[in-house]
């Protein structure tokens, strides 16, 4: 009969919280992702994911995320956190992967120039700007 418990309890969920560092910022124009615009007066998006080069399989299941932003200053902590079921085990993950990431909004803007810290990584951008891309992170993925 133990071993029947054994059994059972070795075959429960595995839920690992995904560490989150990289920060990225746009300005939530999704519609064109060639520029952003950091505008006065809208909030901006921000977006907290895993490391660079840290990949997740995609049958992880996102069981829990929350984000939140402090702000002090013109400098804002990012602290995200995901949490996944590890349901990969048994078969073979497949090829592709994922970096399971949560988003915040920042309230409406002044004109300056903002620091958004998460973890060891950290991001500066300048309200009002454009940037040429899909926004502005801390490292590439």
């Amino acid at each position: 009969m133990g071993w029947v418990v054994w059994a059972l309890v070795g075959c429960g969920p595995l839920r690992e919280e995904v560490p989150l560092t990289r920060v990225c910022v746009n300005g939530g124009q999704w519609a064109d992702p060639s520029s952003q615009t950091f505008a006065v007066g809208q909030p901006l998006r921000v977006y907290v994911s895993p490391p660079s080069g840290t990949c997740r399989p995609l049958c992880d299941e996102v069981i829990s995320q929350e984000c939140s932003l402090t702000r002090e200053g013109t400098t804002f902590t990012v602290r995200g956190r995901v949490v996944v079921d590890v349901d990969c085990r048994g078969r073979t993950p497949p090829p592709a992967c994922s970096a399971p990431g949560v988003f915040c909004e920042t309230p409406p803007l002044e004109a300056g120039r903002y620091t958004f810290t998460s973890g060891t990584e950290s991001v500066t951008i300048e309200v009002p700007s454009t940037v040429s891309n899909n926004g502005v992170c801390s490292s590439t993925f």
